[in-house]
């Protein structure tokens, strides 16, 4: 018994007229002469008070007894609640849903998933238990299902100007908004031309997404060369029947700037207080209009509202009545050359003739934010070979994927917590939704598929590296002449009486 059973104080704290108080005790054995000298006792002799149940014999063959701990890693950093997070992963998936489509619904979209087993088994850990969460497995096979796929490109160059080497060009889906397809090029695979590179990265992605996705419509930038080569008469691929659409963003940037430079123009002023109002109508006709005629009518009466002409013999402006509203900024007078310069630019033919790519009203500003993005992991002010830029970018979009639907972040209060920002073009201040921050859950899969790689090669790592055979580099430096030994220049440097360079001095 325990030594507290014998102390008076011990006693007194118990009540022993309750019916449900059991006494503090303690057995302890002899010591390992005593417990090797009990005899030992079988089940037809031991008192069970309680029915033992009996389960129906099934095939459980299939299943893993259990899973063999072989080395250090299979325990370390592995979470636990009651049992492994494996084991329950490996239990997880001898489950049979009840569900033959994901009916997950996109919290940006609004649509459901509609993705086809089989799905990926996530686990969370919450106190002491687990949430386990089945989830669409592979961006491509979900899309395999659609019938119809929207994509939205565009291209980034590493650095400004001809002096790019790389450029990235990255595709998103217009429902899910992740990242489909992401490729580099490099300046020597287009014989060191600089101006071709976006061609030639949306040629390699179309060729890799039309054999797996059933893609009905591209969005682009207004880019001459991929603009012909989705012309549907002429086209590269005028067979598959594409649909071209313009960013609208892109399209109320240009149109922006074109006010703006107008505006410039000596006795052209008037027309730059009037820059925000008419972008804002373009993106009106855009949204609003389902033809290409509808949106010619809304697009031309611009150019009567600006003179303060409301109501004319074809039209009349779809805004209320104006009233006796003080007008901030000036009408523009008929006539003039800021309203001249201004009809040249609302009835330009070059500008109409793409109407029809812009009534879709798609945009590609999340392209913009990813772009941004990849400073992060490639600067544009440091040099990368290329097996080490694509990697870099293919890093930046499975961190954009990975945190693309990341929820608001909330106070104590449950608001939503916001962040100003002071726009230097617009001298205006505003304000944007700040989001969860990132777990990067990611990573821990990344190294196990980096080392399982190591492993399987069945040899360590080369002191020397080997260039692939897609390898950039084996086509030549980037400069059009191939260089001269160093010795060579040396000396011709002083031939030429120009003495030790500086930076031997």
């Amino acid at each position: 018994m325990d030594e507290r059973w014998t102390k008076h104080s011990f006693c007194e704290d118990g009540d022993s007229s309750d019916e449900d108080y059991v006494p503090f005790l303690q057995i302890r054995p002899g010591g390992q002469d005593v417990i090797e000298q009990l005899q030992e006792i079988s089940m037809d002799e031991a008192v069970i008070d309680v029915t033992m149940p009996t389960f129906p014999e099934e095939d459980v063959s299939d299943i893993p007894e259990s899973n063999k701990v072989v080395s250090e890693d299979d325990i370390v950093g592995k979470n636990a609640s009651i049992v492994y997070h494996e084991n329950l992963k490996t239990l997880a998936t001898y489950l049979k849903l009840p569900i033959e489509r994901c009916s997950k619904i996109n919290k940006v979209t609004g649509r459901a998933c509609s993705a086809g087993p089989p799905f990926e088994v996530n686990l969370k850990s919450r106190a002491t238990g687990v949430i386990l969460e089945w989830i669409k497995a592979d961006v491509i096979n979900s899309l395999k299902e659609k019938d119809e796929v929207v994509v939205l490109g565009d291209g980034r160059m590493d650095s400004p100007g001809h002096c790019a080497q790389y450029c990235t060009y990255t595709t998103i889906e217009q429902d899910t908004r992740d990242i489909v397809h992401i490729v580099s090029v490099d300046k020597r695979e287009t014989n060191r031309n600089s101006v071709i590179m976006e061609k030639e990265c949306f040629i390699r992605t179309m060729d890799a997404l039309l054999p797996e996705i059933h893609v009905t419509e591209v969005v682009t930038d207004a880019h001459p060369q991929i603009s012909a080569l989705l012309n549907p008469e002429r086209g590269k691929y005028k067979a598959q029947g594409l649909k071209h659409s313009l960013d609208i963003w892109h399209a109320a940037k240009n149109l922006g700037k074109k006010i703006r430079r107008a505006g410039t123009v000596r006795d052209q002023s008037d027309l730059l207080p009037w820059i925000k109002d008419i972008v804002n109508h373009f993106w009106y006709c855009a949204k609003q209009a389902s033809s290409e005629e509808q949106f010619k009518l809304k697009w031309h009466a611009l150019l009567h509202h600006v003179r303060n002409q409301h109501t004319w013999s074809t039209g009349c402006c779809e805004h209320e009545p104006l009233g006796d509203r003080i007008q901030e900024k000036p009408w523009i007078k008929q006539g003039s050359p800021a309203h001249q310069a201004l009809t040249a630019i609302v009835l330009d033919k070059r500008w109409l003739k793409d109407v029809g790519k812009f009534i879709t009203f798609r945009t590609t500003s999340d392209l913009e934010n990813f772009q941004n993005h990849i400073l992060m992991y490639a600067g544009k002010r440091f040099a990368y070979s290329p097996p080490v830029y694509r990697t870099r970018t293919l890093l930046a979009a499975i961190d954009y994927n990975s945190h693309n639907r990341r929820l608001p972040a909330r106070n104590r209060d449950g608001h939503k917590m916001y962040r100003r920002y002071y726009n230097k073009k617009s001298k205006c201040w505003s304000v944007y939704a700040l989001k969860e921050k990132k777990d990067y859950g990611y990573i821990p899969d990344l190294q196990r598929a980096i080392v399982r790689q190591r492993m399987r090669s069945g040899a360590g790592l080369p002191r020397r590296q080997t260039l692939r055979l897609d390898d950039p580099r084996r086509l030549g430096v980037l400069a059009a002449t191939s260089p001269p030994s160093t010795s060579e220049l040396v000396q011709t440097h002083v031939m030429r009486g120009e003495g030790v360079p500086q930076s031997d001095r």
